[in-house]
């Protein structure tokens, strides 16, 4: 819900590494925050979305979290919304979306990390839809 109300806001846009620029004292310690990660940005609005210090339980705990909101989720928004159908396609989940946008030149790169992750996200939809199916079970009796 978040990213769809950000992106009715204006252009979002990844974090560049060649921008450091333009900087104050409120954005010191994102950019030291950033760095420490590998990141530079420039004196821009912006959230940091950050999962890589995530150990696997966290993260698997944090999807288990949110996923008792699907349902209102897709009755806020429509289930034929495009990104209500995205998020929720299997298919995309687990294969178109690390093709659009030139994204299969990172498989041939690196093929491994294309099965670690697609194990991930087979783990993640196991874990989060046996929450789901089981709170919307107990909803409609």
């Amino acid at each position: 819900d978040l990213d769809k109300k950000i992106r009715s806001l204006g252009e979002v846009k990844l974090l560049q590494q060649d921008k450091l620029n333009n900087k104050n004292q409120n954005s010191i310690w994102i950019d030291q925050y950033a760095i420490k990660r590998g990141v530079r940005i420039a004196n821009e609005s912006l959230i940091l979305h950050d999962e890589s210090e995530d150990r696997l339980v966290q993260y698997l705990q944090k999807k288990r979290y949110y996923a008792p909101g699907f349902s209102g989720y897709i009755l806020k928004w429509g289930a034929s919304d495009p990104d209500v159908q995205k998020q929720f396609s299997i298919y995309y989940r687990l294969f178109k979306v690390f093709f659009e946008k030139s994204k299969w030149k990172i498989i041939l790169k690196n093929p491994l990390f294309y099965i670690f992750t697609l194990g991930l996200r087979i783990l993640v939809g196991v874990w989060t839809f046996g929450q789901w199916s089981s709170r919307r079970e107990q909803n409609l009796t």
